[in-house]
C-alpha cells in the first residue's frame, strides 16, 4: 500500500487547517517552525494561513 504525502492527509478539513493558522497568529513563530509541528512542508503552512485568512475577510 502506497503511503500518503505528509501534505495530503492535513489538506483534508478546514477544521485541521484553523489551529494551524491560530498557532501562527497566537505565538509569532515561523512557519517553518509550525510546519515541522504539523508534519507539512513550509509553503503548505504558508497557503494554509493564506486560505483561512481569505476566509475570514470574506465572511465580513
Amino acid at each position: 500500500m502506497k503511503q500518503p504525502r505528509p501534505n495530503q492527509i492535513f489538506q483534508a478539513s478546514l477544521e485541521a487547517q484553523i489551529p494551524l493558522t491560530l498557532i501562527y497568529w497566537h505565538e509569532y513563530r515561523t512557519l517553518y517552525y509550525i510546519a515541522i509541528d504539523f508534519g507539512i512542508y513550509e509553503s503548505s503552512a504558508s497557503r494554509i494561513v493564506r486560505k483561512v485568512e481569505d476566509i475570514l475577510i470574506k465572511s465580513g
